[in-house]
């Protein structure tokens, strides 16, 4: 290949809306999109944690976006869905995690960010963060979010 020609790289992503604001998860980390179910509180658990929502017959911990940034929970409204995430990095391969969304998440194809990134709004989750046709999308970052979900490791 010469030296002219240009290599173009997409990432599927889904912008996920949460009442703290958007986030911009690659697809690759996505299992599955969900309607929204009961929720069993953990008393015990962290503030963090809204509860379990049962997923393929698993407890899945769901994660308050809101909470993890400093604001309030916000529970589910009528729209919502989780947003099931493969387990992070270095995680027990059933370590499923689900991540709440005010409304269906939209998919995206970001194959060039030029123009598009923002200043990172200063929350720890937030590894950098992309303008996309006018919402500030934080894309998070998921080695800050798994030692947030698993201190242990």
């Amino acid at each position: 290949m010469s030296s002219s020609q240009v290599i173009s790289q997409s990432v599927h992503t889904l912008l996920v809306p949460t009442t703290s604001g958007s986030l911009l998860i690659p697809s690759a980390v996505v299992a599955e999109v969900v309607t929204v179910s009961n929720l069993v509180p953990l008393p015990a658990g962290p503030d963090w944690c809204s509860g379990l929502a049962a997923w393929r017959n698993r407890a899945l911990p769901v994660i308050s976006i809101e909470v993890l940034t400093g604001k309030p929970y916000a529970p589910p409204g009528p729209r919502s869905k989780y947003v099931v995430l493969f387990p992070l990095h270095g995680c027990h391969e059933s370590q499923f995690f689900a991540i709440q969304s005010l409304t269906e998440p939209q998919p995206n194809n970001i194959s060039d960010t030029k123009g598009m990134v923002v200043k990172t709004p200063n929350l720890p989750i937030a590894a950098s963060a992309l303008n996309l046709e006018g919402v500030v999308a934080i894309i998070p970052d998921l080695e800050w979010l798994k030692e947030t979900l698993y201190p242990a490791r």
